[in-house]
């Protein structure tokens, strides 16, 4: 039993080393790790000599934490040198390079949209090695997963925007040491060196074969393909063909746990394979004198997981899962008895040795948090009981245990997923992957018979994706179904924890009934700091080469621009705004501004508008774009246009009635004021106008312009910011929206010179990621509003 102890929370105590290493703002010195290095050899040796049990049990936890610590900060320092290596600016290079995971089409139905390609590339003599994350634009021949190639590649150092919330790139490009990123360029001497091969080449060939079977029976349907896709993820972990609706709709109806190679499939396939050989060994009998029939059935689910674990690819969840089951499976090959929770450890220790990285993916917390909470509950609570009369429990627990994970990591609430998983889980696990599994092994001795049995399981998961369509559009009218929240505080989340283990100990624990108490502050967001009468908030958010500003007053909130989308079919609103919102606890959205219709503005309206349909749209865009009408209730920006939200003042300054629409040139101009002890704190935010609509605004309103906060006019470009206009301004601080390393080069020198003249201080969302001022509050200072980490230094 102390064995059993010191493995678990020596694996424990490895983790929260790992993780303070993997979340640090900062690496540390090397006379540190000298320190702490020395350190954990003390405590190894006080592990080892002690004679009080539980002394020795802390100095090996120590010891465990600070080996994490120390191993966790090599590999992420080894991984940042690699990347600090590369150049800031791009650079044209002709690189060998192998495509090492499945080439991705976006979903965008635009021609120029490009292939997304991860390759690793091969060392030269004045380039690293490394991952590069690229998109190809047009190949004259597709690539294919395992082919290497020599291209001409344009790259760069990886960089991500920086915000309250949203999708973190730097961080991504750290879990998956992705060192560059950048483009093909489109060159006679881009050719193939080497076709494909390998397990991944293995795996595309399959994938394709699946959609072959699909193309011959010309079922073309979008519910066939949404099937094919889903059976492709089964099959070997193919997600490229799964579209942002349906991860949507996975999501929210709380099946994402099995969608691609999970470890719930991989220990059905070792199940499997130790019925096989048993009914073998009875076949056979003789094969039990070479081995005994326990140690056979052992060794045949082994293989059986390993080589389901490598059509996966190998992913944090098949890790996990085949570690899992190496360690319970090494002690029957052994002969020897390895409990659960020591199985446990020894797979989490296993894959933060793999990589300890890992923790920086969502899947590596909620795949060991699942398997978690099924030993806490049927480990020590629920008799062994029929797969029936406990799909039910371990669904109920599942989704209650994972709850705090969901909050934190997603911010979103999936309060169906147990009734749907009491379906979802025996037709995919027991019905769908068995049959998919026969079509995996026909698709490569013979194609010919497997594309009737592919046809079959199509058809299977066609109708679970039909059911599961119908569930979220009843779910769709519960707006409690497909809530979102903000994300739980560390202390919020470390109670819903505590809750859950008091809730899920054994059954004389004390008062175990008041456990759920503990759960009740994830309910409660997050409130930001209360804004008085007359104070608001202005956040300009990091949404690269675009702009979206969120405006807040005590009781109101305004949005001033949507950001860019792309042409691959993504956009800010999505991927920053909308999370970014929901982590600054903004439920209600009053009024949007969209300065004009160009895509580096109004690119990611489609989301917000979608989240929040009673807000008001002002735009000078009307009749301009077509989707605008039937989004929000709109309204044109005129001059003259003035409102007052909780004692702050709101005044439109451009364009005059009338004026024809110009795009950058009609852009709606804002001005925000709040008088507080006797004088006056204001933002303005101008959009794209240049110095000619500049100085038409100094005609109509020259005493109106003053602001402390200036959004540099069209992103700090030469022929915006006259010194005219900064003058009448007199900002006091410029904010320059703006991506990293545009083409357009902005900010331009000219317009940096002339806000310095005025004396003003520059900010950029490129280096400091989203900016954010209270106005009115006794410590008005700029903040950057992302946490500070270690993979976000050197920007």
């Amino acid at each position: 039993m102390r064995l059993l102890s010191v493995n678990l929370a020596g694996a424990v105590a490895a983790l929260l080393g790992v993780c303070s290493a993997a979340w640090q703002a900062e690496l540390p010195s090397q006379k540190l790790n000298v320190t702490l290095a020395i350190c954990a050899l003390l405590s190894l040796l006080w592990a080892v000599l002690s004679a009080n049990r539980q002394r020795a049990a802390l100095a090996q936890m120590l010891c465990f934490a600070l080996l994490g610590y120390l191993y966790t900060s090599y590999v992420a320092d080894s991984s940042m040198r690699l990347r600090n290596a590369v150049p800031i600016a791009a650079q044209s290079q002709q690189r060998d390079a192998c495509i090492v995971d499945f080439p991705k089409a976006t979903a965008s139905s635009d021609a120029r949209a490009p292939l997304r390609l991860l390759l690793a590339l091969a060392p030269e003599q004045d380039a690293s090695a490394g991952i590069a994350s690229v998109s190809w634009y047009g190949p004259k021949q597709k690539p294919r997963a395992g082919e290497c190639w020599r291209l001409k590649l344009k790259l760069r150092r990886v960089h991500g925007n920086a915000n309250p919330a949203g999708f973190d790139f730097e961080r991504f490009a750290a879990a998956r040491n992705i060192s560059y990123v950048g483009y093909v360029e489109d060159h006679r001497d881009n050719h193939l060196l080497r076709p494909a091969q390998g397990l991944l080449s293995l795996r595309d060939q399959i994938s394709q074969q699946f959609a072959t079977s699909l193309d011959a029976q010309n079922a073309t349907s979008n519910a066939k393909q949404r099937a094919l896709a889903l059976a492709q993820a089964l099959a070997v972990a193919d997600t490229r063909g799964i579209s942002d609706a349906d991860w949507e709709l996975y999501r929210h109806t709380g099946v994402t746990h099995l969608i691609a190679i999970s470890g719930l499939h991989i220990t059905l396939l070792a199940a499997l394979g130790a019925l096989a050989a048993k009914q073998l060994s009875w076949l056979w009998p003789g094969l039990n004198r070479w081995l005994p029939r326990p140690q056979l059935c052992a060794a045949a689910a082994l293989l059986s997981a390993g080589a389901y674990a490598a059509l996966a690819g190998f992913g944090v969840p098949a890790q996990r899962t085949l570690l899992t089951l190496a360690a319970m499976l090494a002690g029957v090959l052994l002969r020897q008895r390895i409990g659960l929770w020591q199985s446990y450890s020894l797979a989490l220790l296993g894959v933060l040795a793999l990589d300890p990285l890992a923790v920086l993916s969502p899947g590596f917390w909620l795949s060991f948090a699942a398997v978690a909470m099924l030993l806490l509950a049927f480990g020590a609570r629920w008799p062994a009981r029929g797969f029936w009369a406990a799909l039910l429990p371990a669904q109920l627990l599942m989704s209650l245990g994972l709850l705090p994970l969901g909050l934190l990591l997603f911010q979103q609430l999936a309060p169906l997923s147990p009734l749907i998983n009491l379906a979802a889980v025996p037709l995919i696990t027991l019905l769908a992957v068995p049959l998919l599994l026969v079509c995996v092994l026909l698709a490569l001795i013979a194609p010919t018979l497997a594309s009737p049995l592919i046809e079959l399981s199509i058809t299977l998961l066609a109708k679970l994706l039909t059911g599961l369509d119908f569930l979220a559009s009843i779910g769709a009218d519960w707006q409690f179904a497909n809530a979102s929240w903000s994300a739980p505080s560390l202390l919020v989340f470390a109670l819903a924890m505590l809750g859950l283990l008091w809730l899920f100990a054994p059954r004389h624990t004390p008062a175990r009934w008041a456990a759920p108490l503990l759960l009740l502050p994830l309910f409660f967001p997050n409130r930001p700091t209360m804004l008085e009468q007359g104070q608001f908030r202005l956040t300009l958010l990091d949404v690269g080469q675009g702009l979206s500003a969120v405006v807040q007053t005590a009781r109101h909130t305004l949005l001033y621009d949507a950001g860019p989308g792309w042409p691959e079919g993504a956009n800010a609103g999505e991927s920053q705004i909308m999370p970014s919102l929901h982590a600054m606890s903004i439920r209600r959205l009053d009024r949007v501004v969209l300065s004009h219709a160009d895509s580096d503005h109004a690119g990611g309206l489609a989301p917000v508008a979608q989240a929040f349909p009673e807000a008001e749209l002002y735009t000078s865009a009307i009749g301009k774009k077509a989707n605008f009408d039937s989004l929000l209730s709109i309204k044109a920006c005129e001059l003259g246009q003035r409102w007052e939200w909780d004692g702050v003042h709101f005044a439109m300054l451009h364009p005059n009635a009338g004026l024809p629409y110009l795009r950058n040139f009609s852009s709606c101009v804002l001005h925000i004021s709040s008088k507080r002890e006797g004088r006056y704190q204001s933002a303005l935010l101008p959009g794209d106008i240049d110095v000619l609509m500049e100085a038409r605004i100094l005609r109509n309103a020259p005493n109106q312009l003053a602001a402390n906060v200036l959004i540099a006019a069209h992103h700090g470009s030469a022929g915006s910011n006259s010194a005219a206009f900064l003058d009448a301004v007199s900002p006091e601080q410029v904010w320059y929206p703006v991506g990293h390393q545009n083409r357009f080069n902005f900010p331009r020198d000219e317009a940096r010179r002339r806000a310095q003249a005025v004396g003003a201080v520059e900010q950029s969302t490129a280096q400091s990621g989203a900016l954010q001022l209270t106005f009115g509050a006794n410590d008005a200072r700029v903040q950057q509003v992302r946490a500070d980490r270690y993979w976000w230094r050197n920007r």
